[in-house]
């Protein structure tokens, strides 16, 4: 997940208000691919009240090029960057009003953070390395949190009188743990599992995405000031802090869970409590896997051929994710030995991951010495991963019913079809048994009952 999956996912009314802060135009402008930020300028000093005459706008471009054409058209028009109008019978194209007007301030030299930082300030503004080791701390900490090896949430660290981030809700919320009946906690999902191999900015967007629909159920904020927020925290060059006086009671309480999660650090001056960003905050508003310093985030996986892997790392969560699908072997201070055989895929295979997450996961994680070899991931290790989930996906167990002792051939016939359009059959022997979903028990019951009446 990225800024543009997370805008395309929202409402028409909701994304219009996003259109109201600078920040969010230029996010939403340097996410967008090659083409459609060519078209958005050449719009831009178009006159509003006018437009682009649709068959201009479909020469810009040659017939051979033509999908991505379409490609970046329709990128424009889910964004609601790009609108379709018709003037005296002539369809054509123009940019949104809001957004033409702040990218085209932004293009003319506005639209920029250019506070002076005051002298008795400076002193006190985190360094580069403070800023990264607090992001990983608080980064780590939550996905420890996550998969069940700490047993608090990380701190929020702020001193501020403001409520921690509810994280088993978030969690709950983004569907990365389930329910547990024999304990009070909930477990990671399959679903949390995957998540754990996503890169860090994906993993940021899911967090952020699912705390942004949170907050404005739970406390209140307006959903485009959030994200006007976040947006510009993003943007702010982490030499210019910000004051918190400066904020308001929601941008407070935000400010305060985005401590907590890492994507932004406070810090006093004097007298003053202050706040800047933290390289995750540079997630927000791109697609960078870099997300914090660290020599994890340049790659740190070796694979052999014999099915031996070296993990040159000293993150926890970085060893707990390898040790979803690898056996670990030996454990030094800062190298990881294991090894890649048929019960470490199993076990991953269970937890909801793919063999092609594996694989990606160690191509994007590779060491930079290895980089050079084609292909990363030697093709005998990866062809097993596949035969070895092909094999073990060969039988799949679904929790279901069997129907059978139906009175009449056409009880079993319209209950079969029945079954047919709730989409919860599996198999019939074509004369009186039948076997449909657990989850549409209820329901073939009452209608079977109903067939037993008439």
């Amino acid at each position: 997940m990225n800024l543009t999956d997370f805008l395309q996912s929202l409402e028409a009314s909701h994304l219009a208000r996003l259109y109201d802060h600078q920040w969010t135009v230029q996010a939403v402008f340097r996410s967008l691919p090659p083409v459609a930020k060519q078209y958005a300028l050449r719009l831009l000093f178009v006159d509003p009240a006018e437009h682009v005459p649709a068959v201009v706008f479909d020469s810009w471009i040659k017939p051979e090029h033509r999908s991505k054409h379409d490609s970046a058209k329709a990128n424009l028009t889910k964004l609601q960057v790009l609108i379709y109008s018709e003037r005296s019978g002539s369809p054509g194209y123009r940019l949104h009003p809001k957004f033409q007007a702040l990218l085209k301030l932004a293009v003319c030299g506005g639209g920029t953070i250019h506070a002076t930082v005051p002298a008795d300030v400076v002193p006190h503004i985190p360094s580069r390395s403070a800023l990264n080791a607090h992001a990983e701390g608080q980064w780590e900490a939550m996905l420890l949190y996550l998969v069940g090896t700490r047993g608090s949430p990380p701190d929020i660290q702020t001193g501020l009188e403001v409520e921690p981030l509810p994280f088993d809700e978030l969690f709950r919320g983004a569907g990365l743990v389930v329910s547990n009946r024999s304990s009070a906690r909930s477990h990671i999902s399959d679903s949390g599992f995957q998540f754990l191999l996503l890169d860090t900015s994906s993993q940021v967007w899911v967090a952020i995405s699912e705390y942004i629909s949170q907050a404005e159920k739970t406390m209140g904020v307006n959903m485009s000031e959030v994200v006007s927020f976040l947006l510009e925290l993003a943007f702010r060059p982490m030499t210019h802090p910000g004051h918190m006086r400066d904020l308001n009671h929601g941008q407070s309480r935000v400010a305060a869970h985005m401590t907590q999660l890492g994507i932004m650090m406070m810090f006093k001056a004097g007298t003053s409590i202050m706040y800047c960003p933290t390289p995750l905050a540079r997630c927000l508003c791109n697609s960078s896997t870099a997300g914090v310093g660290g020599s994890q985030q340049q790659g740190f996986i070796v694979v052999e051929t014999n099915y031996k892997l070296y993990g040159y790392v000293t993150s926890a969560i970085q060893l707990a994710i390898l040790e979803l699908f690898t056996r670990r072997e030996c454990r030094l201070p800062n190298l990881f030995v294991g090894s890649i055989n048929r019960d470490s895929i199993a076990n991953a295979l269970s937890c909801g991951i793919t063999a092609e997450q594996i694989i990606s996961y160690l191509q994007a994680h590779s060491h930079p010495k290895i980089n050079h070899r084609v292909p990363i991931v030697p093709e005998v290790v990866a062809d097993q991963i596949r035969l070895w989930e092909a094999d073990m996906l060969r039988v799949k167990t679904l929790p279901s019913v069997l129907y059978d002792e139906f009175p009449s051939r056409y009880v079993f016939t319209e209950a079969t079809s029945y079954a047919q359009q709730k989409g919860v059959y599996l198999w019939d022997d074509g004369k009186s048994k039948l076997i449909a979903k657990l989850e549409g028990d209820q329901e073939m019951r009452t209608r079977i009952k109903e067939l037993r009446g008439r």
